[in-house]
């Protein structure tokens, strides 16, 4: 059930919806979320940043703008509005072409200095809706900012099932017609293998000099992953991290270190060579689990 507000944007059991007049949520409209809801009770306050991404993507792409997605722990649960990353998808018509890019790269530019709290923790994807009703066939062109790196474009394999699967499961639409229309049914072999070869990377991803943030992300990305292909569903980080702790209870403590970890996010005052021993200890583990 959702309802729509003048006030703004309202989540309840997880959908986004905007007030009934379309003419009401444009650029410049000066309409902003209010809160959100989880299940019937649960009530916390939407970013403000959300509002400001939304009306600059509005603003920048225009009429090139299929629709606008949010997913993530700000939909699914599991959101900290302290160190959690806001998560969008941006169909477009077309792919996204260098004048569009090089705008919508300054617009990111100037949200980071808007908000610099919120700065590395906007994640867009920009894509053509023409190219994700193929998914089967690799995506030649996307435009990407994430958490550790810049605006960018790339190329897009069967890896990126890790994003899309997910989406498709839980997004809502800040613009445009259900994410459910725009992304065609994925099969679930296809996500989970992707999540299989994503968990085999870690083997030797962590670099000695990596930070404490670094090294949480690994530890819950891989308690994701192995909660995932155990399961079959995609949990939050910290259910994940729970279920791994009371599985494999000898790994507890190293867990519960990197939630402290996870609050320095990417940086540390100098590198823990400890943390990053202990970490590279834990994917062994884990990894050792697969296919068992």
């Amino acid at each position: 059930m959702s309802r729509a507000t003048r006030a703004g944007i309202t989540l309840v059991r997880s959908r986004i919806t905007y007030p009934l007049d379309s003419a009401d949520h444009g650029a410049g409209s000066g309409v902003e979320p209010v809160r959100y809801t989880l299940g019937l009770s649960s009530e916390l306050t939407t970013p403000d940043v959300l509002a400001s991404v939304r009306d600059s993507i509005i603003g920048e792409a225009g009429s090139s703008l299929v629709g606008l997605y949010v997913y993530g722990s700000l939909v699914a649960g599991g959101f900290d509005p302290e160190i959690s990353d806001v998560d969008l998808i941006a169909v477009l018509f077309d792919d996204p072409s260098d004048e569009l890019s090089a705008r919508l790269e300054q617009m990111h530019e100037s949200l980071a200095q808007q908000h610099p709290e919120w700065a590395g923790r906007i994640e867009v994807v920009y894509v053509a809706e023409t190219r994700l009703q193929k998914l089967h066939e690799d995506i030649p062109r996307m435009a990407v900012i994430s958490p550790g790196e810049p605006f960018h474009l790339v190329t897009a394999g069967p890896e990126w099932a890790l994003t899309w699967y997910p989406a498709r499961e839980e997004a809502v639409a800040l613009v445009g017609r259900e994410i459910s229309t725009v992304i065609p049914e994925i099969p679930q072999d296809v996500f989970l293998d992707a999540v299989r070869e994503r968990l085999k990377q870690f083997r030797t991803e962590l670099k000695d000099d990596d930070s404490l943030g670094s090294c949480a992300y690994t530890v819950f990305t891989l308690c994701r992953g192995m909660y995932t292909l155990e399961f079959g569903s995609r949990p939050s980080k910290m259910r994940a991290g729970e279920w791994v702790a009371d599985e494999f209870p000898e790994w507890a403590a190293l867990i519960e270190s990197a939630l402290v970890w996870r609050k320095r996010r990417w940086t540390s005052p100098t590198p823990d060579a400890s943390a990053v021993a202990n970490t590279r200890k834990f994917v062994r583990a884990m990894l050792g689990r697969i296919g068992r």
